[in-house]
């Protein structure tokens, strides 16, 4: 087994040679003259935005009988990433595992060529037949395994990896069970995706700046090969109001939450009601959060908290190219140091998050990732009851 330090190592060196095999899988079983398929062109695309993570898009050499055994009608796809070190074994890197959605043959030895996003569809196609009503009392990560489990079976596992208690009170759902999810999820600062290996996971969403996982700089054994930086306020805001809008009537009165650092570039003031004149140049910009799900002051307040930490501050996106390496995942923390803009200018680090990451299955591609910057350290912010 490599150690995950002996492989950043690795991966800057450049001393690697990756390659990607596909299996197909049936009812948990491998498809029979569909295992160690070897793409010839497409990616992998992990995103860090809600519902479905990860994308799988690839072309197969042409093969007898491989169309028709790769049909959309169940069958699973299972990608790995195989990482040879120089003087060492190979790394295995799961990939995900994704649902063939479509697939298309050009006739005349043409390859096969398929889109597969990962399991979340299968969620979204199970849409309720009737209205679904709240498991009352029951906690939302709770609540979220229940949804998974109808579309998916009783046996699929589920891994949660929050401490978050938050219960859910009682609501109805009427046709979107992945939409029920992503409520549910949001409300309690989660993400709920499908990983690597293709376990239903519920995560915290990440509130604050932490050790980078990846350094991606433009040094003598660095991997950067191109970067495009920009700066803009949009999607920003310094003021978080949390209402209840539950069917039975308001579960809290609204909770505001804001940016109360004076060194923030994005200060809200002491109080941005009572005394709103005491905002920075930034002025004051609220977020809205209306929810049907959460039932006390602490989980709004908490909730506040999560989205004011997202929010704040100044953004900063990056647009990345380089040397590809398997193990890089959205919402990863990167450092990126690009070159000197000129030979006496110091380099500035930045420090951004990984919102999308494309996976190259072609051997000859870059690996492009966009980022943005991480805001700014978690705060106890001000609040009013």
């Amino acid at each position: 087994m490599t150690s995950p330090a002996l492989y950043q190592q690795a991966i800057r060196s450049g001393g690697v040679a990756i390659s990607y095999t596909v299996d197909a899988l049936f009812d948990g079983s491998p498809v029979a003259g569909a295992t160690d398929l070897r793409p010839v062109a497409g990616s992998i695309v992990d995103t860090a935005k809600p519902g479905v993570r990860r994308t799988l898009t690839c072309t197969f050499a042409p093969q007898p009988g491989l169309y028709d055994l790769l049909a959309p009608a169940g069958v699973l796809l299972r990608a790995t990433a195989n990482v040879r070190l120089t003087h060492r074994d190979t790394v295995t890197i799961p990939m995900g595992v994704f649902d063939v959605d479509r697939q298309s043959i050009s006739d005349g030895g043409g390859g096969v060529t398929l889109t597969a996003p990962d399991k979340w569809r299968r969620i979204q196609r199970a849409r309720f037949i009737q209205p679904y009503p709240s498991e009352k009392g029951n906690t939302v990560t709770g609540q979220i395994t229940l949804l998974i489990k109808g579309a998916l079976g009783m046996g699929e596992p589920v891994i949660t990896r929050t401490t978050n208690m938050t219960r859910v009170g009682a609501m109805t759902w009427e046709q979107d069970r992945d939409k029920a999810i992503l409520e549910l999820a949001e409300s309690i600062g989660c993400w709920v995706y499908f990983d690597r290996d293709g376990v239903a996971t519920i995560a915290d969403l990440p509130r604050s700046i932490r050790a980078a996982d990846w350094i991606v700089d433009a040094s003598a054994n660095g991997v950067l090969l191109s970067a495009e930086r920009s700066r803009s306020r949009e999607n920003t805001s310094n003021v978080v109001v949390v209402s209840s809008s539950a069917s039975e009537g308001e579960k809290f009165p609204p909770q505001i939450v804001w940016d109360d650092d004076p060194s923030s570039p994005t200060y809200a003031g002491t109080d941005p009601i009572m005394n709103p004149s005491s905002a920075g140049p930034f002025g004051l910009v609220p977020y809205y959060f209306d929810t049907p799900i959460l039932t006390t002051v602490e989980a709004a307040r908490r909730a506040g908290r999560t989205i004011l930490s997202r929010t704040r501050g100044l953004a900063s996106q990056v647009s990345l190219g380089q040397v590809p390496n398997p193990a890089v995942d959205a919402m990863d923390a990167l450092d990126v140091l690009p070159p000197r803009e000129r030979y006496d200018t110091p380099r500035v680090l930045e420090r951004h998050v990984a919102d999308t990451v494309t996976h190259p299955l072609a051997l000859d591609s870059p690996q492009n990732i966009e980022g943005r910057s991480t805001r700014t350290e978690d705060i106890e912010a001000g609040l009013t009851v």
